[in-house]
């Protein structure tokens, strides 16, 4: 209908999406039999109750999910058409599963769960009512860590407050801080990398080709590069990298492109993007002699 294709990206998204689908109909589900185990009414009469219990939270979660996904359909440039199907294929997922959730989960519920009978029911009664007798392990955690801060004691609930607030706080300031660094993409080991050199204005064709050599040179001493090509007044083939930065248009003559082709990953102990950034000063430096 959107006109989206069978991808790796919206393979990805509807596999990213199977956690969250299914967690609707479970719950819904889970609170059913709960409800018909617990009680002798009908199971005709349970099930909406049983629904309209956990509905509310369970429409308002998918909701929350739907708003935090549905921003990334409106990124522009190169990277919205990419990174589109994520957003719309997995919202209108959980819209599905909404409908599954509360149309065919009760209904199935209906069909096919019963109440317990017999010893079954004893047993559901007996574990139900010494449920609340027996402390978890978790549960024995929760009041020790949390218990003092639900108190009678509105200081203790402040200092809580402020311990919250303190570490989202951290948490949010870390991109600041550049403790985090924030990327659309991960660093890939890749078998290439891109010189892209900017001469000043006006500078002839030759004189550009010479400083690609020069600095072709360079990159000889490096034990990582295979080989290298240079492109003096035209740009290079194009790739990934020159589509998002439009290194296509690239064409005057004080414009140059070096294409590195490095040995194989296995053979080098660094990744492609530390080769890059080592060889970014000296190539700084080549450059500035010719201006």
């Amino acid at each position: 209908a959107w006109g989206f294709t069978l991808n790796r990206v919206s393979l990805f998204a509807l596999i990213f999406s199977i956690g969250i689908l299914v967690d609707d109909g479970i719950v819904i589900t889970e609170n059913i039999n709960r409800r018909i185990q617990n009680t002798r009414r009908a199971v005709k009469d349970i099930i909406p109750v049983a629904v309209d219990e956990v509905g509310t939270p369970t429409i308002m979660a998918s909701l929350t999910i739907m708003a935090a996904l549905i921003p990334m359909a409106f990124v522009s440039g190169l990277m919205g058409p990419y990174m589109s199907p994520i957003p719309i294929n997995a919202s209108a997922g959980m819209v599905l599963s909404q409908i599954v959730a509360f149309v065919v989960a009760p209904w199935l519920a209906f069909r096919l769960l019963k109440h317990k009978k017999g010893e079954q029911a004893a047993e559901a009664e007996e574990a139900s009512s010494s449920a609340d007798g027996v402390s978890p392990v978790s549960l024995r955690i929760f009041r020790t860590v949390l218990g003092p801060f639900l108190g009678d004691h509105p200081w203790r609930r402040r200092v809580l407050a402020l311990g919250v607030v303190g570490l989202t706080l951290a948490a949010t300031s870390l991109p600041v801080f550049q403790a985090v660094i924030l990327k659309m993409l991960p660093f890939d080991n890749k078998s290439e990398l891109q010189v892209v050199v900017d001469m000043p204005e006006r500078t002839p064709m030759e004189q550009t080709q010479r400083v690609l050599m020069e600095m072709g040179s360079y990159l000889e001493t490096v034990d990582e590069v295979a080989n290298w090509q240079t492109y003096a007044g035209t740009a290079s083939p194009i790739n990934f990298n020159g589509l998002v930065r439009q290194y296509y248009l690239r064409g005057d003559p004080y414009h140059g492109d070096i294409q590195v082709n490095l040995i194989h990953e296995e053979r080098r102990e660094r990744q492609s993007h530390a080769i890059a950034q080592s060889l970014r000063g000296p190539l700084t430096e080549i450059g500035k002699q010719y201006g």
